[in-house]
């Protein structure tokens, strides 16, 4: 079954402009970064299509919070987005994915070798971006990357082992693999800036990275459509960890619901700390979505499969 909904994240008018800077700085990489035109090629492939700029969003979203100037922040959201699109290369290289954003995996485009290496190299980049803003800041993205590589360990474990997870290891694999990297993107100008808000921040963004990692996995579930996503309901077909897979409910109504539910308690949770924020409207606004249209998407998706039995 075929769910029509609205699968894009809002872009709040007042990180526009940021984002489109840094989309600029994005694609104006070429060879004198990169040194050659054989790894300028492959590793600028994705740049080109920069993708739903989430975890810069986020980024962006926490500088406004803070009551900093969102331009300062634009070489940071850029090494935020290198890195990002590097784990990216590398997972499609590992799943085996021919699709991202749209257009050709870049492994399937350039070979696994140049996949690799230019991976390599938009990590390298995106630490040389990072460092003008200090080791704390370099600190942290590194430790996010630490927690992708080690969140992708798992998903291809309990992929091998062909066995259903716990919901205690679903999220264990969320957290490392997607939330992990969101919260240091919601909270790393804080660290540039060494605000007291550092850790309001990260939970903010490990509470939205849970709830948006779920929200994924419902669409893969529900065979939600949209440009660039791997084909619909694949996660069950390579045993990848998902939230209703891991939910021990036999009928599938009660694990498309209690997917639900914790999706809101994470939202819940990130909403509950915006009140230790000075300026939190624009992460209300991303929870906000996150939580009234899935509530809405999965009543529809209910209610149509109560109607045919």
């Amino acid at each position: 079954m075929k769910v029509k909904i609205s699968t894009a994240l809002p872009v709040p008018e007042q990180i526009r402009i940021a984002l489109g800077l840094t989309v600029r700085k994005l694609s104006l990489l070429d060879k004198k970064d990169f040194l050659i035109e054989e790894l300028t090629e492959p590793a600028t492939h994705l740049l080109r299509y920069p993708g739903k700029l989430v975890r810069s969003g986020l980024l962006f979203t926490s500088a406004v919070a803070l009551g900093q100037r969102q331009e300062d922040f634009v070489d940071l959201a850029a090494a935020i987005e290198l890195i990002h699109t590097a784990s990216l290369i590398h997972d499609d290289l590992v799943d085996d994915d021919s699709i991202r954003r749209g257009v050709e995996a870049v492994h399937s485009r350039f070979g696994i070798e140049k996949a690799v290496l230019s991976g390599d190299a938009l990590i390298a980049k995106g630490v040389n971006l990072a460092s003008k803003y200090g080791a704390a800041v370099v600190s942290r993205a590194s430790e996010a990357s630490m927690a992708m590589c080690a969140g992708e360990i798992l998903d291809m474990k309990f992929q091998k082992e062909k066995t259903p997870v716990s919901i205690d290891q679903y999220l264990d694999v969320a957290r490392l693999k997607t939330a992990t990297f969101m919260a240091v993107s919601s909270s790393i100008v804080a660290d540039c800036i060494s605000h007291s808000a550092h850790d309001t921040l990260y939970q903010i963004g490990l509470n939205i990275g849970l709830s948006f990692q779920i929200r994924d996995d419902i669409m893969n579930y529900l065979g939600v459509e949209e440009p660039g996503r791997k084909p619909v309901n694949t996660d069950a077909i390579g045993f990848r960890p998902n939230v209703i897979s891991a939910m021990l409910n036999i009928r599938r109504q009660d694990a498309l619901m209690d997917a639900v539910a914790l999706n809101n308690k994470f939202l819940d949770e990130a909403d509950a700390l915006l009140v230790h924020l000075e300026h939190p409207e624009l992460f209300r606004q991303y929870i906000e979505f996150l939580r009234i249209k899935w509530i809405e998407s999965a009543k529809m998706e209910l209610g149509k499969g109560a109607n045919k039995e």
